[in-house]
């Protein structure tokens, strides 16, 4: 019984990690496409030349950043769903071979002490 609680604790501290690791892998890829260096001197001739345009790709990259974020969330929830789907049909299968073991037990010590009456 002990053991399948040691590998409830080691399965879940493994899925737990697995998590993080594909929350910040998530993370990375929605930041890589954010950080677009521009020139000043470019960003001041495109405004000068036509402010509108520049206006419009300020607006669009605003917009963009936004649905990344959402983006993000979105991944996030499902990571975090499909881990909890994993433990809890960890924890299920662990909480079966404990109520075995117990069952087990259970029914040897009625033996032992049903021999000796």
């Amino acid at each position: 019984m002990v053991g399948q609680l040691i590998e409830l604790s080691a399965s879940a501290a493994a899925d737990r990690l697995r998590t993080l690791g594909e929350l910040q892998s998530a993370a990375l890829d929605a930041a890589r496409g954010v950080f677009t260096p521009m020139n000043p001197r470019e960003a001041f001739e495109e405004l000068r030349q036509d402010p509108f345009a520049w206006y419009r790709k300020s607006v669009a990259s605003m917009l963009d950043g936004t649905q990344r974020v959402f983006k993000l969330f979105e991944t996030n929830a499902q990571i975090v769903s499909r881990n909890t789907e994993r433990f809890q049909g960890t924890a299920e299968r662990t909480g079966k071979e404990i109520e075995s073991a117990v069952s087990t037990c259970t029914s040897r010590l009625r033996e032992i002490y049903g021999a000796r009456n």
